[in-house]
């Protein structure tokens, strides 16, 4: 194995492969991206050990790109074999065809364009960003009908949540349209300004529409659906009964969504009873939902009945907004203590989820959970007189076998961590509830305790063994920037933990976190004052150079590559530093000294390692094509087709050497 590969799992201390021919930087990097974005969430803490003069290896086993052609892309090949006018095997052979008009006239014309099926295609393959460019020009695919482009666009904008965008384009050919259009263009308007939750705009056109649309056809009675569901969820309950009322007289509609609509129009204007009986009619999982609510408000079902109804109702698995709409509903059930730990169980899984609830069961999960954490501790701890000077007692206490349940355990942390002045006493109990969250993984909970604020917590006067549990979580969920921030917390490692263990694990978190100056440096800082590593711990040291490579910060690569050339022990190490440095010079514009360096990477890879000789040689070549040294770039690309027997291979290069020589010639003419 390579002694610094680069490895696709950049964990630190983990290898990457080098890219197949080692091809150029740009192009590398781009094609590696969502390794690196993966490799932020496996950053492991391991011991960086110094290298024992007994354990260095003697042979530089090395693995090698299977081939030095950078390129995968293809590319013109240049063919200097002309057909001859003689009359001979080899005469130029006529270039029409029988071409019989029947066959002709049954196959349709080819053009070079886009049309209909590409779009269709596009969309299918849900490739919307390019839909969207494809669309913006008349362009492009021409045949195709304008207003038809108009849908298909407004479709994409609203499949890529760019409602704004819409709503901007389909209000001003609402203005200008007339007729069946703009009934049509005025129904999606105002969907769409209900959908991005501005009710009253969206109240404000359905009215428009309803004044120009004839009262006895079915659009007029969906306007005033529309007007009754914009009052509802504008808040004006007494006006949306009315218009429901009326539209319930005149029209007698009885699908689905419009009685569950009308049913919480009459939950949220007091007529539960009402509610209940047009919601029982209903089998949709939300509508039941809310006529169980609709009978508990009616107090036909007590709270007991209630929560024993509601949790038979199965929730589809992926239906985050219905689940937060139960747990929300649950609260306001259990509101007796008798069911607190029903209540915190929902409130947990409230302040987990990200869903805005209906007016109807909005709830401060919050301050509740917090609030009924405190009514099922208090008579825990008085019960157990448990002491905050005593942190051995309540760590033994929480950990007891046979405790009562989760929700008390965590109950009695949290509010015990609120009423903590002692480090010492707060210091344990974190420990305890934030493995505890691990444990149960409720994850989500760490963040909202300890990162949202919501125990008021001083994160600075945290335990250092509390702080990188809360890293571990942040990039267990992909946020970089605040585990940097959190990893800035702390001075040096926790005790136990090797030092240089620290230093690469907190200089890849600060350098994809957006800290790459710190990190550099401060990596640059540790490795300045070791004198030995052992190749293994190099590989993982290298990975931070290629992190800065892939976010683009090659001069700071290249300040670690050099700090870090003293260490390198073995024969691989040496060539793969000057290799991945050419890299980098190539990436910032200097590509005379990129070529110099990659020629020093082939020089020390050696017959022994044609191929990595051969892919270092091949990328001097091109480095010194940047940099406008045509006759070295002709004579090392000549090298290398003298020693390549593949005749892929050597097509490329004579391809490279022709271009070169077009080059010369352009240049030399007047």
């Amino acid at each position: 194995m390579t002694i610094c590969q680069r490895t696709e799992s950049a964990g630190p201390g983990l290898s990457r492969t080098l890219p197949a021919g080692a091809g150029a930087a740009l192009c590398n990097l781009l094609r590696r991206a969502p390794c690196f974005v993966a490799a932020a969430a496996l950053l492991f803490a391991f011991p960086l050990t110094a290298a024992d003069p007994q354990s260095v290896p003697i042979s530089d086993a090395v693995s090698i790109p299977a081939s030095f052609e950078p390129d995968t892309h293809s590319t013109p090949s240049l063919n200097l074999n002309f057909d001859t006018f003689l009359k001979r095997a080899d005469a130029l052979k006529p270039l029409t065809g029988i071409n019989l008009e029947e066959s002709r006239r049954a196959e349709p014309e080819f053009l070079l364009r886009l049309d209909e099926q590409t779009l269709f295609e596009l969309q299918r393959q849900k490739l919307d960003e390019l839909g969207l460019y494809l669309l913006a020009d008349p362009l492009l695919a021409p045949e195709s009908d304008l207003r038809e482009r108009q849908r298909r666009r407004w479709h994409l904008l609203e499949r890529q949540a760019q409602l704004d965008q819409l709503q901007n384009e389909i209000a001003g050919a609402f203005e200008k349209a007339r007729g069946a259009l703009r009934v049509e263009l005025g129904l999606r308007l105002g969907d769409i300004l209900l959908r991005a939750n501005k009710p009253h705009e969206a109240r404000k056109v359905f009215e428009t529409l309803a004044e120009e649309v004839a009262e006895d056809t079915g659009i007029h009675q969906q306007i005033l659906e529309r007007i009754v569901r914009a009052d509802f969820q504008e808040g004006r309950y007494p006006e949306a009964l009315r218009a429901a009322r009326d539209v319930d007289i005149q029209y007698s509609p009885d699908q689905p969504s419009w009685r569950k609509l009308l049913g919480l129009v009459l939950l949220a204007s007091g007529e539960s009873a009402e509610a209940a009986t047009v919601l029982s009619e209903l089998f949709s999982v939300e509508a039941r939902l809310w006529g169980v609510y609709a009978r508990w408000t009616d107090e036909t079902l007590s709270s007991g009945t209630a929560l024993i109804e509601i949790g038979k109702i199965k929730i589809p698995a992926d239906d985050r907004r219905v689940a937060a709409l139960r747990s929300a509903m649950i609260v306001k059930l259990a509101n007796a203590l008798e069911f607190a730990d029903t209540r915190v169980l929902a409130l947990e899984a409230l302040v987990q989820s990200a869903v805005d609830l209906p007016p109807l069961v909005q709830v401060d999960a919050p301050g509740r959970l917090i609030e009924t954490y405190s009514a099922l501790a208090e008579p825990l701890i008085g019960e157990a007189e448990l002491l905050l000077d005593n942190p051995q007692g309540i760590t033994g206490y929480l950990n007891r076998p046979d405790y009562r349940s989760d929700v008390r355990r965590r109950a009695v942390a949290v509010s015990l961590l609120r009423l903590a002045r002692d480090r010492t006493s707060s210091d344990a109990i974190t420990l305890w509830l934030i493995e505890h969250l691990i444990e149960q993984g409720l994850n989500r909970l760490i963040t909202f305790f300890f990162i949202d604020g919501a125990l008021g917590v001083d994160l600075k006067q945290l335990h250092p063994e509390a702080i990188m549990l809360l890293v571990d979580e942040t990039l267990r969920v992909n946020d970089l920037p605040l585990a940097a921030r959190l990893q800035s917390l702390m001075d040096g490692p926790p005790a136990g933990v090797d030092d240089g263990a620290w230093t690469v694990r907190t200089a890849r978190i600060l350098i994809l976190g957006g800290e790459a100056v710190r990190g550099a440096h401060q990596l640059g800082e540790w490795l300045a004052g070791i004198q030995q590593i052992t190749p293994d711990s190099l590989d993982r040291v290298m990975q931070i150079m290629f992190d800065l490579q892939f976010i683009g910060e090659h001069r700071l690569a290249l300040e670690l590559f050099e700090v870090a050339a003293p260490l390198a022990q073995t024969e691989g190490h040496r060539r793969e530093l000057f290799f991945w440095s050419a890299q980098s010079f190539y990436e910032i514009g200097d590509f005379a000294l990129s070529a110099a360096y990659y020629l020093e990477s082939a020089r020390l890879a050696g017959k022994r390692n044609p191929f990595w000789e051969k892919s270092a040689l091949y990328q001097a070549a091109q480095a010194l094509e940047s940099a406008l040294f045509y006759d070295d770039a002709a004579r090392v690309y000549n090298r290398l087709l003298g020693s390549s027997p593949d005749p892929k291979m050597q097509a490329k290069l004579r391809y490279r050497l022709a271009q070169i020589e077009h080059i010369r010639k352009r240049d030399l003419s007047p």
